[in-house]
């Protein structure tokens, strides 16, 4: 369930702050998502400015965030498989350029929060990124053909989905601390959860759907203290190991009944997952031939060997791009930033939501890209308890949680 909400004065901020935190947003937005009328070739040089720009702007955050030496051994990890598993200099640029990514995400949020508090960090955010997300869902409403492959203004099904799930988590913890505004209020939270559903419907993105429920699910059901045991690296990671070990295992999952009905009557898929079961009988021989580098980064050996796709879950696609150490290395990686020790910021609990809304996901989708180190950097950062404590002697009321600007006038 969503903490107790505060009614107070939303902050104010100069020219010179709107501007930056405009302009910290925007470059975050420019390094995650690619937009469809860009050509590629320029699309990847907007995208390697903006991270430049976001590590140039932001690299004095790099105290401010947690665990982020753990960040930055993921981006040596994969560059090195991929160099290691003959993926070429290419391939290994690319592979740097995601982890260096990565990075600069945790940086520009931290710089965010550090600057503005957690609510002037999330709202700066969450309207740019909703004002886009609308834009992209009129894409899916007037497409005439939704599949796989259709593209709407930020990528395809998937990438729809992802924008909304963080969307959701993050105003309802904006709803946490400013419930009762206009702009903030339960009727834009359940118009918004509607309005989704029939989008993802309509993109028949229904893994994504699920996905998007469970985030939900997070935010107004689940109790404060089961979310802050789950906030803990050690139970998400667990929890991904448990759910993948449960779908692979011995191909159970796909043999029960009720879960066969819900594939075909529910996401009116056939039994092999829409191509997905031949995949997932070749993994084992895929990933054993290079079992601790893997393939390196962009490579299509899945292809090749089945004939289409590529590993369709998203431990085993980390698997077969950068091995063992690659899937070690994402684990050490979300247990560092997300912490097991001290207190937790109790009214970013339910940005957890997306996480787990992709681990559903990820069970039969590569869903651990650029969307999901996105993401993990805003619950990262946010689950961090600098900046928690409540000033009641601000001259409007604003916590030294939403504004420290506060704090150093004192």
């Amino acid at each position: 369930m969503i903490s107790k909400s505060t009614q107070m004065k939303l902050p104010r901020y100069n020219a010179e702050e709107s501007l930056d935190r405009f302009s910290i947003v925007v470059l975050m937005i420019l390094s995650v998502y690619k937009f469809a009328f860009l050509p590629t070739t320029l699309a990847q040089s907007v995208r390697c400015g903006a991270i430049a720009l976001l590590l140039i702007i932001c690299y004095r955050s790099i105290s401010k965030v947690p665990g982020i030496g753990w960040v930055l051994q993921f981006a040596f990890v994969i560059t090195g498989c991929t160099l290691f598993a003959g993926g070429g200099a290419q391939n290994a640029l690319y592979a740097a350029i995601l982890g260096l990514n990565a990075v600069a995400l945790f940086l520009g949020f931290a710089q965010l929060k550090e600057r503005y508090g957690l609510y002037g960090a999330l709202s700066a955010l969450f309207w740019p990124l909703l004002l886009m997300c609308l834009v992209n869902d009129l894409f899916v409403f007037t497409a005439h053909v939704n599949n796989s492959v259709s593209s709407y203004l930020i990528g395809n099904k998937f990438s729809t989905g992802d924008i909304h799930s963080l969307l959701v988590v993050i105003y309802g913890t904006l709803l946490a601390e400013r419930h009762g505004y206009v702009i903030y209020n339960w009727g834009i939270f359940w118009a918004f959860v509607a309005e989704t559903v029939l989008v993802l419907v309509k993109a028949s993105a229904m893994t994504a759907l699920l996905g998007f429920l469970l985030a939900v699910a997070v935010v107004v059901a689940i109790p404060t203290k089961v979310k802050d045991i789950c906030s803990k690296g050690t139970v998400f990671i667990g929890v991904l190991a448990i759910a993948n070990i449960v779908f692979f295992g011995s191909g159970m999952m796909l043999q029960n009944p009720y879960v066969q009905s819900f594939i075909q009557d529910v996401l009116g898929r056939s039994l092999t997952m829409t191509g997905r079961t031949p995949i997932y009988d070749s993994l084992g021989i895929i990933i054993g031939t290079s079992p601790f580098v893997g393939f390196g980064y962009g490579n299509n050996i899945v292809e090749r060997v089945v004939g289409w796709g590529n590993a369709q879950n998203g431990i085993a696609d980390i698997a077969v791009m950068y091995g063992l150490v690659g899937v070690a290395s994402f684990g050490l990686m979300v247990h560092g930033v997300l912490g097991e020790k001290g207190e937790r910021n109790e009214k970013a609990l339910s940005l957890i939501g997306v996480l787990y809304g992709t681990i559903l996901t990820s069970l039969v989708e590569v869903s651990f890209g650029i969307a999901f180190y996105f993401a993990l950097a805003i619950v990262s950062v946010s689950l961090s308890v600098s900046c928690r404590q409540v000033r009641s002697d601000c001259t409007d009321g604003i916590s030294k949680l939403d504004d420290p600007r506060f704090a150093r006038r004192m």
